[in-house]
């Protein structure tokens, strides 16, 4: 099966940015930091368009016209976020942290606890990861930004080897389904299999430059 580069540009961007951040995450903060704060923004403003505008009247170009507002909003974010939070290193450390608790309690949510048919629960969850780790990340700056970085890029590499096998995304419903049913599609298999995997050995990669007792000491980063 081959790759069409315009129909599989998603999977490709995501395992590019993933092999980076599970790799090498540690000495791209600067990136992280300006690629979460893109991700969140376009998020939250797409969120607040689709809940809070009647979508129903809405001419056409409306949608597009949102989201091209979003990215550039996105991108004027991640700029000024990435030279606010270096003046405190540590704060990069907790966000960056937040970010890998959050995702980890999505995942944990839809494995784990997917019995909780509850939408409070699952808020619960991953808010509470994403504190844990977050301040794992501000106290435990080297440590928990080597495993962060690992983790989400594990995870968007995971995405993309779905998206460029034409499996499309592995869903959360997918995931507690399969918990639930007992049996796991192969998508889902291949999917936590790279999760893991990556995790492990991006940051043992990561954690190979370093004995455990330098990265006790002041935070480690490349300057950005």
């Amino acid at each position: 099966m081959g790759i069409n580069f315009d129909d599989n540009l998603d999977g490709i961007i995501m395992c590019a940015v993933g092999l980076a951040m599970c790799f090498e995450g540690r000495r791209f903060v600067g990136p992280v930091i300006k690629l979460a704060a893109f991700v969140l923004t376009v998020a939250i403003l797409m969120f607040i368009f689709y809940e809070f505008v009647p979508q129903d009247d809405l001419p056409d170009w409306a949608e597009a016209l949102a989201f091209c507002l979003a990215l550039l909003a996105g991108f004027f974010s991640g700029h000024e976020t990435r030279h606010i939070l270096q003046r405190n290193i540590r704060i990069c450390g907790l966000f960056i942290g937040a970010w890998a608790g959050y995702a980890l309690g999505q995942v944990l949510e839809k494995t784990m606890f997917s019995s909780w048919d509850s939408s409070a629960a699952s808020w619960a969850i991953s808010l509470n990861c994403a504190a844990i780790v977050g301040l794992c990340g501000y106290f435990r700056f080297n440590h928990t930004v080597i495993m962060s970085t690992a983790f989400i890029g594990a995870y968007l590499l995971a995405m993309g080897v779905a998206d460029l096998m034409g499996q499309g995304e592995v869903s959360d419903q997918e995931l507690a389904d399969a918990v639930k049913d007992g049996s796991m599609a192969d998508s889902v298999k291949q999917f936590l299999i790279i999760l893991i995997g990556g995790t492990f050995f991006g940051s043992g990669y990561q954690f190979r430059r370093f004995s455990w007792g330098d990265l006790s000491s002041e935070p480690i980063y490349d300057e950005f």
